[in-house]
């Protein structure tokens, strides 16, 4: 069986459509490296990654997640990672209740403009650091 087929299989489909959409303002954006690469996370009560969204260079976003019904989301802005492990870093975070959910129709949209501090998005940005020396084995 293929794995993706699998995946699937195993878990429920969801029933409706859900989307996460916003834009994210960095606080003294104006000196902003041009190749910090940002995304936002969203994950569900328990951990379980519902999607994820490049932010683009405007600052926007739009996920589509993986859920049956409006529950708490936490919403993670970081940069580029493995979701287990931006859920332990010093991403930003920010959780919305049930009730922020928005009826469209048969969809639901989540609206999230968030502003994100300095002192929280600065050290995202990639660094090249070369390191010389000499290596010794002392007994």
């Amino acid at each position: 069986m293929d794995p993706k087929t699998e995946k699937s299989a195993d878990r429920p489909a969801a029933t409706r459509d859900f989307r996460i959409e916003g834009k994210i303002q960095l606080e003294a954006g104006d000196c902003r490296p041009a190749d910090l690469k940002i995304k936002a996370y969203a994950f569900d009560p328990v951990g379980r990654l519902l999607g994820s969204s490049e932010v683009d260079e405007s600052g926007s976003y739009v996920i589509a997640v993986d859920l049956k019904k409006p529950c708490r989301v936490e919403l993670i802005i970081g940069p580029e990672a493995d979701p287990k492990v931006i859920r332990s870093s010093s991403a930003f975070i920010k959780t919305f209740r049930t009730e922020e959910w928005i009826p469209d129709g048969k969809k639901f949209i989540l609206k999230a403009e968030l502003a994100i501090p300095y002192d929280i998005w600065w050290p995202w940005r990639p660094l090249r650091i070369c390191v010389s020396g000499h290596v010794r084995k002392v007994r």
